[in-house]
Formats: structure tokens, C-alpha cells, sequence
């Protein structure tokens, strides 16, 4: 989550989609700094009602297949976290800023995360501890509430105001084995903020988001978890689970609106999540779903409906809703097809259905919404399909970049002058940017960067082997080791360590060419890995925080 601050502008656009938590009091949102700034400057800020759709920006990776943004500012700069390579699969956090983005690094760890950004540059994450980075690249370890010497615990940080208050969980300093909801500054350190319910109970308490009243949400555990909202003078109060028995709060807008998600009645079989907003006048409202609500004989565990995840000063809600339970070809677990949403004036609407239809993009989830209608968040970009962050920044209904009398909303090719809007294969983009103009190649992809789209490009992965004749097409390996002689290539072939379970693991590593002795020991080393992780349990394994639905 972002640090939530100086959200005043109103967003452009008719439809709206995204999902967040809001909590507080119902009042009109009033400018803020950044859209007084823009006034002062010159810059038109565009009336709501001219936003029509958004331009896709791909933020790219350092170096791996795979990335998420987490947050943004409202300066336009964006932290997450992206695989480093494609062989390790290792994540470490990471700031974007104007087409650039820097590897954060680690601190106590293998890998990082970074979950919120404030208007000052200041970014916060972790790396087994909570981490700040500051705008001068400093680093500070904001430590653990129990004051652990040996780096042996861990803490998480999710959030960041424009005071520099930061919230997170880490276990507490009884080491019970229970976890509790934090607040830092620099003045106090890491500081408890306490539990719902009984005070011997079972504690499980998680402060994900700050505003710049310094009031806090997140959820705690009474049973099942509840959301909250906690100020220094009130403690913490419970939200409540609207009709269901579970609930958690995302985010907080500085207007004090709170937004989540709640879990369906246990009559359901505790599956499925709704997209909630709160607030002080009406409570917890359902903010709906794109068509698909919960309910029948779906068959599935952990299905979600939807989720909100961010909220601005202007009420519009970011988030991930469920459009289909069956995944046609890139599935995360087999369950369900996410789409991202954008909620406004009581409407959601899927932020797919307002991006150029030729993309070749799938906004899966929208995490963070800034104060002039940016949008970040993760979705699959095909070609081969991958999952990438993404920035969405606003096109005003009279937009036109490239000067040439259309309208970005409407041009083909938004950057390039081509007032004919030729487009020799119909695939959506003009001649004038298509990587293969007179060969549909939808979603541009480009495999191995040549500028040549991989539709009429014979050799995809660049390797010197042609597609027809190579056994990893989009995996460069000019030597076609195939080890096995099951004619994929060792280069794209996932090694399944036996008796091990999940997913194949080490992709890139010929596990054929190990030999017997070497089979054994690559399955003894699977069995180890596998029972360090259970014996770590729960919440020790992997004290990097990446985000699941």
C-alpha cells in the first residue's frame, strides 16, 4: 500500500474500476497540494468526466520474468518487486521512476520487497526485516518489537505517510508465537498497537495502511479476523464483517474511508471475498463485483469475488475481481480469472474495457491509486504470457501526443503521426508501429526484443536456430542440448525434484545429466528444503511479504 496522501484531483473518466479499502467520514474530497501545484503551474487538470480510457505502461523487470507494483506516489513513482533472473526466481524490490527502474537490492536476506512509497521518495518493504528506504538511498532497519540481536526474527512494513509513520506486523516481544500490528517513527521506534478481543487470546494483528492522520487499518484476529481502524486517541475499533464472518482492511484515504474485503457466511463453505468500503456515516458497503458473484456449486476453495485493494482522496477504488473460474491459458493455481477494477460513483468497472484493446495486455490485479488518476498493479502480457507490472496513467478525452488530428483514445499509433490510420492486417495497431504490419500479431509481442514481431519472426528467441526447427522456440539455446531426448529442449525444460511437491523448481538445470548418485541427492536436498519449510511454519517462511488473494 502507497502512503495514501494528498489524494485530491478528480479522476477522469466515465467508468471507473479498481478495488481498495476506504474508511472514515463521507465528505467532499478538496484539492490537494499536487492538483493546486498543477493549477499554479498551468497544467489543465481535467475534469472527471473526461477520462475515457488509460495508456499501458510496462514497467518492465531486473532481469527475471516476473514483476509487481505494489504502490505509487503521487509524483508518478512506483515500488514493488520484480525475479531477478529466470533461473533462481529470487525478488527484490524495486523503484520505478520515468522508464527506469532500480534494483532496491537486499538487507538480511536473499530477496526484498518494497509496498509503499510516499511523496517525499521515502519507500518502505523488507528484506526479513522492515526496511526504509529513504530518498537519499540510506537504508534503516526499523527492527522488530521484541528487539532481537541475532536477525533471527523478522518484520514486515507495508506502509508510509507523508510524516513518515510506518505500519507493519511483527511477532511480539513475548515470542509466543503470536504476531502484532505496528506503528513506527523515528522518534518512538516500533510500537504495538494491540489486538481486537480478549487480551489472552490467540493474536494475530496486521497493520497494512496509514494516512496522514496517522489513523491505521488492517484486521486482527477475534476467531476469525476483523477489520479495524486505529488512532492514537480511540485504540482500535472493530469494523465489523458486514454479512459475512471475516473481513480485512487494505487502505485508508485521508478522508478516513476505509476499504477491503469481507469473506461470504460460513454457509459457504468460508470461500469466496467481496469488495467492501467503510465509513463512519454508512458503515460497510458492498461495492459489488464484474458479473461473476458468489453462489452455486462453484467447487473450488479460496475463490474470490472481489477485493479492494487501494482508495484515493477522491473515493475511486482500485482492486481485482474474479470473471471466470476457469483459466484458458496462463493459471495461477487453477481457480479462478482475475481482472482488475476500477469503482466510482457506485460503478465498477473492469480497467481492461479501458485500455486499447490490442495491448495484449490482462490487468489482473490493481493495487495503488494516486491523486491524478494513476493506476498500478500486475496483470499477463502475452508473448510468451508473462506477468509484469504495469503504470495506467489517464488519456483525457481531447489528448492527441502525436499531433496527427487523432485522438489518442482513438489513434492506433499514439506516438507516431499516421492521420490515415493505416493498419494492413487489422490486428489494432497501425503500419506505422506494428512490429509486423502485414502480419496480425495482437499484443505486439517481441520475444526476443529484435523489434521483429515474434508473428513474422522465424526465430523468436534469437538463437541462430529457427522456430520450425528448435526445440525451446522462445528460450535461447543455440546448442539444442536436449539431455533426455524428449524433444524439449534442457534450456525450457522445468526440473520436478521426485517426491517433492509443488511446482518444477531449478528450470534451467539439465536434471538428466546429474546421473543416479546425483538424482538421489537433488531429492534428498527437495526433502530437506520441504521440511524446513513446514518446520518454519507459519508465519516464519519466507519473511518477504508478497501478496496473494
Amino acid at each position: 500500500m502507497t502512503s495514501k496522501t494528498v489524494r485530491a484531483e478528480s479522476h477522469n473518466g466515465t467508468a471507473s474500476t479498481g478495488g481498495a479499502r476506504i474508511g472514515g467520514r463521507c465528505c467532499e474530497a478538496r484539492p490537494g497540494p499536487v492538483a493546486a501545484m498543477l493549477v499554479v503551474l498551468g497544467v489543465a487538470v481535467p475534469p472527471a468526466a473526461a477520462q475515457r480510457s488509460y495508456r499501458v505502461t510496462d514497467l518492465g523487470t531486473l532481469g527475471g520474468n516476473v514483476s509487481q507494483a505494489q504502490a505509487v506516489n503521487d509524483l508518478g513513482q512506483v515500488v514493488g518487486w520484480s525475479t531477478i533472473d529466470t533461473g533462481t526466481g529470487l525478488k527484490h524490490a524495486f523503484r520505478w521512476e520515468n522508464g527506469v527502474m532500480t534494483d532496491l537490492g537486499t538487507y538480511r536476506d536473499w530477496e526484498s520487497g518494497a509496498f509503499g512509497i510516499n511523496n517525499s521518495g521515502q519507500v518502505v518493504g523488507n528484506s526479513r526485516h522492515a526496511l526504509l528506504w529513504n530518498g537519499d538511498g540510506g537504508i534503516v532497519d526499523l527492527g522488530v518489537l521484541h528487539g532481537d540481536a541475532k536477525y533471527t526474527m523478522w518484520s514486515l512494513a507495508y506502509d508510509i505517510n507523508e510524516a513518515g509513520q510506518v505500519v507493519g506486523d511483527s511477532p511480539s516481544a513475548a515470542l509466543d508465537g503470536s504476531d502484532h500490528g505496528y506503528i513506527w517513527d523515528r522518534e518512538h521506534g516500533m510500537v504495538s498497537i494491540g489486538k481486537l478481543g480478549d487480551p489472552g487470546a490467540y493474536d494475530h494483528t496486521v497493520a497494512h495502511a496509514i494516512n496522514d492522520a496517522g489513523q491505521v487499518v488492517g484486521w486482527s484476529y477475534v476467531g476469525p479476523a476483523h477489520a479495524f481502524l486505529w488512532d492514537a486517541a480511540s485504540g482500535m475499533v472493530d469494523l465489523g464483517t458486514f454479512t459475512g464472518w471475516a473481513s480485512f482492511a487494505y487502505d485508508i484515504n485521508n478522508l478516513g474511508q476505509v476499504v477491503g474485503a469481507y469473506n461470504s457466511n460460513s454457509a459457504m463453505n468460508n470461500r469466496g471475498q467481496l469488495a467492501f468500503r467503510w465509513d463512519a456515516a454508512n458503515g460497510m458497503i458492498d461495492l459489488g463485483t464484474l458479473g461473476l458473484s458468489f453462489g452455486g456449486t462453484l467447487g473450488v476453495d479460496e475463490f474470490v469475488s472481489s477485493a479492494a485493494r487501494a482508495i484515493n482522496d477522491q473515493g475511486d477504488v482500485v482492486g481485482t475481481a474474479t470473471t471466470s473460474i476457469v483459466s484458458p491459458e496462463f493459471d495461477y493455481g487453477g481457480k479462478d480469472v482475475l481482472h482488475a477494477f476500477l469503482w466510482r460513483s457506485g460503478v465498477m468497472t473492469d480497467l481492461n474495457d479501458l485500455i486499447f484493446a490490442g495491448s495484449g495486455w490482462t490487468l489482473e490485479v490493481a493495487t495503488d491509486i494516486n491523486s491524478i488518476g494513476q493506476i498500478v498493479g500486475w496483470g499477463i502480457r502475452t508473448g510468451p504470457p508473462r506477468q509484469r507490472a504495469f503504470l495506467l496513467t489517464p488519456i483525457a478525452a481531447g489528448d492527441d501526443t502525436d499531433a496527427d488530428g487523432v485522438l489518442d483514445v482513438m489513434d492506433n499509433c499514439p506516438n507516431d503521426v499516421n492521420s490515415d490510420q493505416t493498419d494492413t492486417d487489422g490486428d489494432g495497431a497501425g503500419d506505422l508501429c506494428d512490429n509486423c504490419p502485414s502480419v496480425a500479431n495482437t499484443g505486439q509481442s517481441d520475444t526476443d526484443g529484435d523489434q521483429l514481431g515474434d508473428a513474422c519472426d522465424d526465430d523468436d528467441d534469437n538463437d541462430g536456430v529457427p522456430d520450425g526447427s528448435d526445440n525451446c522456440p522462445l528460450v535461447a539455446n543455440a546448442d539444442q542440448a536436449d539431455c533426455d531426448g524428449d524433444g524439449q529442449g534442457d534450456a525450457c525444460e522445468p526440473l520436478q525434484v521426485p517426491w517433492m511437491p509443488g511446482p518444477p523448481v531449478l528450470p534451467t538445470l539439465p536434471f538428466c545429466g546429474l546421473g543416479l548418485i546425483g538424482m538421489v541427492a537433488m531429492s534428498c536436498l527437495g526433502l530437506t528444503l520441504l521440511r524446513l519449510t513446514e518446520k518454519r511454519g507459519r508465519p516464519q517462511k519466507n519473511k518477504i511479504h508478497f501478496w496473494r488473494l
